[in-house]
């Protein structure tokens, strides 16, 4: 396994959470002292496909320039790793979110549903007029 909670020009403060491919951090990046969000590969040799995956996750989230959504700051390799790196605005995941307040009222899930589809419909709207 690659020593991942180490990665040079970043300071990692929290597991977000850990998949089994990936593993996602909060941390700080040291060169700009700007809060960020990790997305690392956790193989120390990543199969091609696991790279290709990160690869078009990073192709279609830099393709998202929507309001609303996370921003991706790059792609970057360290000792062999990939990883994705995304602003970080101090949120929480939708998991942690429900595991600590329990259940979403149907009036929440209606307003989520109603922002997750004017997002995507603004990014429908400028990708068909570039």
């Amino acid at each position: 396994m690659f020593a991942y909670h180490t990665i040079p020009g970043y300071d990692l403060t929290e597991v977000i959470n850990e998949g089994v491919n990936t593993v996602i951090f909060r941390g700080v990046w040291q060169q700009k002292e700007q809060p960020v969000i990790l997305k690392v590969l956790k193989a120390d040799y990543p199969s091609l496909d696991a790279v290709a995956r990160l690869k078009y996750e990073y192709s279609n989230a830099r393709a998202l320039n929507v309001a609303n959504v996370v921003k991706v700051l790059g792609l970057e390799t360290c000792a062999n790793v990939m990883f994705l790196v995304f602003e970080d605005f101090g949120g929480v995941s939708l998991k942690h979110y429900l595991s600590t307040k329990g259940q979403l009222s149907l009036l929440d899930n209606l307003a989520i549903a109603k922002r997750c589809r004017l997002a995507a419909d603004r990014n429908t709207i400028s990708a068909s007029t570039e």
